[in-house]
């Protein structure tokens, strides 16, 4: 709107059109900062927002069953509330950033887009189950993990995001990019896991049951939990906290909740 005179008027588009008067007069701050938010119209020409076809985020977000939602995987979350006036043109944040909100079809699974990585998938590339990453390789690496760390499970999870998402983990980049991948991946979750051994927290899921290939879970306080023998001597549900013994006090599995 610099240059916004005569039968000129510096106008919003999500923003009202008094917030964004002062932007012909050199006014830098909010509204005026905004990228496409305040725009100069012609007031005796028809009145047409030249944000028709913006790229920003959800722009494309229309359909019946579509919503603009927040993207829980990223590092500066923004919830769905915030995200929803993108889809109708909001031009600041959360919709001016990158990877916050996505348009999600309510029909479909709720998976939201990967992480942009940069690099371009190559036509050979496979998932390291397919190639590179062998059963005994993995045994090598955790030889005492226990469910549900298996090489199987590792190759679904795989195939599983891949089938829900363009940027495709362990698959992106060169041979050698995807190799550095798949190690620092392993590497954090070895870490993470006690080297494959803890499915989740000790105290809260060291003392557990498995049935039918689901885990029910005896959170534990820390006093009164066997460390070596992974036992807790006495729930937490009978100290008045929230948590149940195996989930629910009165059902033991499978009958139980699965944690």
């Amino acid at each position: 709107c610099k240059s916004c005179t005569g039968t000129n008027k510096c106008v919003g588009r999500t923003v009202s059109d008094e917030l964004c008067a002062n932007c012909g007069s050199g006014q830098s701050y909010w509204p005026c900062n905004l990228k496409k938010e305040c725009w100069c119209w012609d007031s005796t020409l028809p009145f047409r927002d030249p944000g028709d076809g913006d790229t920003g985020a959800c722009a494309g977000c229309t359909g019946e069953t579509e919503v603009c939602v927040g993207n829980q995987n990223s590092l500066i979350p923004a919830g769905d509330e915030e995200c929803s006036a993108c889809s109708s043109g909001q031009s600041y944040w959360p919709c001016d950033t990158e990877g916050l909100c996505w348009c999600w079809d309510t029909t479909k699974p709720k998976k939201p887009p990967a992480p942009a990585s940069g690099l371009e998938m190559e036509s050979d590339a496979k998932t390291p189950c397919d190639s590179y990453f062998t059963e005994a390789e993995f045994w090598d690496l955790a030889p005492n993990s226990t469910f549900p760390y298996t090489f199987d499970g590792f190759c679904k999870a795989v195939d599983d995001y891949n089938m829900h998402h363009s940027e495709k983990i362990f698959m992106m980049g060169s041979l050698e990019q995807r190799k550095a991948e798949l190690a620092a991946f392993l590497g954090n979750t070895a870490h993470e896991s006690d080297d494959f051994e803890a499915g989740r927290e000790y105290l809260a899921c060291g003392d557990k049951k498995e049935v039918d290939g689901k885990v029910y879970c005896k959170p534990c306080n820390n006093d009164l939990y066997d460390w070596e023998n992974n036992i807790c001597t006495v729930s937490m549900v009978d100290q008045n906290s929230p948590y149940n013994s195996y989930c629910q006090p009165s059902f033991e599995p499978p009958e139980g909740c699965v944690c």
